[in-house]
């Protein structure tokens, strides 16, 4: 008996409950992509909550949704879905809280950065207000092709879908915006380098 329920929950068709659709009709969200994040975190969903300055999560609401996953979960289908959800009006991310729970999230819009700025994403310990790391990434879009994957309150996952071609001067200015990057992950710049040429991806970190 025990089997055949525990079964019988996970083939259960995941769907929207009248809570939620009626979420979505009142910040006007499309409820099919919704479901898709339902049926991915198999979580119910919920407005995103607001930020205040200092990047701390609120109990009042804002304008998006969420539901909470797991980190890779969210990652991997953030990184296969973002152009789906773009084309349609929405960014596609995830975020994690103070308790490093991640939460599967969209948001509408067509500029990532937007994201950045309602996370408000800080380096604080390294003087690196949200307005700072905003206008890095604004420098950076004038060089690259990148999409935001993930943010927290001190990180953000980015994923290169054109490099710069000076990716030696690149490199460096990665560094200078986020030591830690090279200190505390790759070690030297040049393993950096071939990870990033490799990989695409980035997380930026200021811990």
């Amino acid at each position: 008996m025990g089997i055949i329920s525990s079964l019988f929950r996970w083939t259960k068709k995941i769907s929207l409950t009248e809570e939620e659709k009626s979420l979505c009709e009142v910040i006007e969200y499309d409820q099919g992509l919704v479901l898709e994040i339902k049926e991915v975190t198999i979580n119910n969903v919920d407005l995103i909550p607001e930020v205040d300055n200092d990047g701390v999560i609120l109990d009042t609401k804002d304008e998006g949704i969420c539901s909470l996953s797991h980190y890779r979960t969210a990652f991997d289908f953030v990184s296969n879905a973002k152009d789906k959800f773009r084309v349609k009006g929405y960014l596609l991310f995830f975020f994690e809280d103070e308790d490093k729970k991640a939460f599967l999230s969209m948001l509408k819009g067509n500029d990532d950065i937007k994201i950045v700025t309602w996370r408000r994403t800080n380096g604080i310990n390294y003087n690196k207000d949200n307005s700072y790391i905003v206008s890095k990434l604004l420098e950076w879009k004038q060089i690259s092709e990148y999409e935001i994957i993930g943010v927290g309150i001190d990180f953000i996952d980015l994923k290169f879908l054109q490099l710069p071609k000076d990716l030696n001067d690149f490199a460096n200015d990665v560094y200078t915006f986020c030591s830690d990057v090279v200190d505390q992950g790759y070690g030297e710049i040049d393993v950096f380098k071939e990870e990033l040429t490799k990989t695409r991806l980035l997380q930026l970190w200021w811990d």
